[in-house]
């Protein structure tokens, strides 16, 4: 489907859902309204020279590149200012010194642009997607959320701070796009992308398994070694093999080390904050002990079992063609999306919830099911509307980070729409047994 066509086969269904319902109209024109002038905002904001200051995850890239650039350690040994962590590999690294030379407002708002074309990117390829795998309604419920698109908090934060969190979402919707499609060169693609910034993202790379596509499968893998392999003894090149190696050292002891060093937030700090982990919501709780912390992991795991007992046996009993698939071969593939934040300790943003809440609209039959999801939903979606309404009905703000009027402060909303849609995905793939002839 190529973007004429898109554009002709969604315009046709904006056009039809407009003149069907009132609301929509209402909606749409309320949202896009909302929406552009939540844009003028932020270009102000970011073209004034006194008030302009590149976003706090920007500057933490910049500010690596110029690590980079010096030979100079990337990776803290304390995450107690966890905003100034730098979590990604060498590569994003010498990635970000291409930026370092151009002037501040120039920085700010090209990734303004890429953020913005990202978030374009991300709708039209769920569209494509769904049309692969012929899911009208989803596709129909697509354009019926769209004023939600215009205000969603996920799109709204990641232009606020500029972090890469749009971004990823696009790159783990075009690999399932690409490996879909059994593309393999653009599976490769994204694949050596994702492992280069965030290599939990890669849980997609195994859906050929599910379509007993294993050739296709061991070919995206080894290519996708080769690739991060070259990638980075390249940045190894660049940057010396002495200083690389120990920054590779260092990221990987990072990693390994970023749940134990996290700065879990107990009772005593009063309120939740914006990690809405697992972990984080038993430390808040229940206090930041060890024995807490393990008893969520434990928990963790045991929440993970109905992911387990979904996809083990698809994967054990393969189909030969995507057409045999395409009643589950999606669910599948959200149901491993939302698992991957069930386990994570530090659970800022979900930002493909809001393609699987319009899915799952699509799917869902009883109308008392689409209010109760409606009802989780969207006040996660419009969080960042609320945010600046009680901002400007004089909300205080408890340090430059938290808004006292801010309800995700005090409730892991974020965990809850996760599960939410976890345990929908999960009852509705769950096995059930064949049912016996005669």
């Amino acid at each position: 489907m190529t973007e004429t066509t898109f554009w002709a086969y969604y315009g046709g269904i904006i056009r039809k859902t407009w003149g069907k319902s009132k609301w929509f109209r209402v909606l749409f024109i309320i949202s896009i309204v909302w929406a552009a002038l939540r844009l003028i905002a932020q270009i102000v904001l970011a073209a004034d020279p006194v008030s302009s200051q590149l976003s706090v995850d920007l500057q933490v890239y910049l500010d690596a590149a110029t690590h980079f650039v010096e030979r100079a350690n990337l990776y803290p040994a304390s995450l107690e200012i966890l905003e100034y962590h730098f979590p990604y590999p060498p590569p994003f690294a010498l990635l970000f010194t291409i930026f370092l030379k151009l002037p501040k407002p120039v920085t700010i708002f090209l990734h303004m642009a890429i953020h913005i074309l990202a978030y374009y990117l991300l709708f039209t390829r769920w569209g494509k997607i769904f049309n692969l795998l012929r899911l009208d309604k989803a596709s129909e419920t697509l354009i019926r959320t769209l004023p939600l698109w215009f205000v969603f908090v996920g799109f709204w934060d990641d232009l606020i701070y500029l972090n890469i969190y749009t971004i990823m979402a696009l790159l783990v919707t075009l690999l399932i796009e690409a490996i879909l499609d059994e593309n393999l060169r653009w599976s490769v693609v994204w694949l050596t992308v994702i492992l280069l910034t965030k290599p939990h993202f890669a849980f997609a790379a195994i859906i050929p398994l599910f379509l007993s596509r294993y050739k296709f499968f061991f070919k995206m893998i080894l290519w996708a070694i080769v690739s991060y392999a070259a990638i980075s003894l390249f940045t190894i090149l660049v940057g010396r093999p002495d200083y690389v190696l120990g920054q590779y050292q260092d990221y990987f002891q990072l990693l390994t080390r970023l749940g134990n060093d996290f700065p879990w937030r107990g009772p005593e700090a009063g309120f939740l904050g914006y990690n809405h982990s697992i972990k984080q919501i038993f430390a808040f709780y229940g206090g930041t002990a060890g024995s807490t912390l393990t008893i969520a992991t434990v928990v963790k795991l045991v929440l993970l079992i109905p992911l387990a007992v979904v996809t083990i046996p698809r994967l054990l009993r393969p189909v030969r063609q995507l057409e045999q698939a395409e009643s589950w071969i999606l669910e599948v593939i959200l149901l491993l999306y939302l698992g991957i934040f069930v386990w994570l300790d530090i659970v800022w943003e979900a930002f493909l919830t809001i393609v699987i809440f319009g899915y799952l609209l699509s799917a869902l039959r009883a109308r008392w099911q689409k209010i109760l999801l409606s009802c989780i939903f969207v006040p996660y979606a419009i969080l960042d509307a609320w945010r600046l309404i009680a901002y400007a009905s004089g909300s205080p703000m408890i340090t430059d980070a938290y808004l006292q009027w801010d309800y995700s402060m005090y409730f892991p909303i974020i965990m809850i729409v996760i599960l939410t849609f976890y345990v929908i995905l999960a009852a509705r793939q769950w096995p059930r047994p064949a049912r016996r002839a005669g």
